[in-house]
């Protein structure tokens, strides 16, 4: 059985490679689950995201024929869905300050405009396996927008799945989603490059985004009150529960 604990960033040339050249049938789809039958799973999370990176970023620069790709891309996913299922979600007990967005339509989302109301952000990309998300995600926006609450979606490239300008990631949400939801311009949300406002969350909650569409709930005092994977979808009854909760207490 295959063990994770010589995966580390120093081996990802070599990671690399070996995805390169063994994509064919059977052994690059299986990988995954033998991956994930270690009992040393739960302790290279960071691992397994950054082999989904490895992969993603194998399939943009190499052109391969149809059939392989499309094995690429369920590989790509399987190792997407290890890492976003193995996080926990986490709750914070501090508060997160006022932040502000550069917009995707010009000028800035300030955070502060929903002061005692709860807010809703959703890292996102255009080119994931998880994007139909935008059509659940504008849904429980217009469902609740009356009521409070707020919601930002953040394009993010992180996970090399979004496209290369503002314009066409715009267009594309417009067009396919036909999004009104507050939206910022393409942002990093992990890292030392991410917008401050998951340099915050991080700090007090521990959470930081993992995939494509992470949702993080900020609560009427201002706190984060929970988060949730990529698994979760929009309009799912364990988040827009606890939505319902926090709008019952804004003032």
């Amino acid at each position: 059985m295959l063990s994770l604990s010589f995966w580390r960033r120093d081996n990802a040339s070599g990671v690399t490679y070996w995805v390169a050249k063994h994509y064919q049938g059977f052994s690059l789809c299986a990988l995954p689950w033998v991956l994930i039958s270690t009992e040393e799973v739960y302790f290279h999370r960071e691992a397994l995201s950054w082999v989904t990176d490895l992969i993603l970023s194998q399939m943009r620069k190499e052109t391969m024929e149809h059939s392989h790709t499309s094995i690429l891309r369920r590989a790509a996913l399987a190792f997407g869905l290890l890492a976003v299922s193995a996080v926990p979600t986490a709750v914070a007990s501090s508060e997160i300050e006022y932040y502000t967005f550069p917009s995707i339509y010009g000028g800035t989302i300030d955070t502060k405009q929903w002061q005692g109301k709860p807010y809703l952000v959703v890292n996102t990309a255009s080119q994931c396996a998880f994007t139909k998300q935008y059509a659940s995600l504008q849904k429980l926006y217009d469902k609740y927008r009356d009521a409070g609450l707020g919601m930002i979606a953040v394009p993010s490239d992180d996970f090399n799945q979004e496209f290369d300008s503002d314009a066409e990631v715009k267009s594309f949400c417009e067009l396919n989603y036909d999004i009104d939801m507050p939206m910022s311009e393409t942002l990093s949300v992990r890292g030392q490059d991410a917008h401050p406002f998951f340099k915050a969350v991080k700090a007090e909650s521990g959470f930081a985004p993992k995939w494509n569409f992470n949702k993080i709930l900020i609560g009427v005092d201002g706190q984060v009150v929970e988060t949730w994977g990529s698994l979760t979808r929009p309009l799912a009854a364990k988040l827009t529960k606890v939505i319902e909760v926090e709008l019952s207490k804004s003032h």
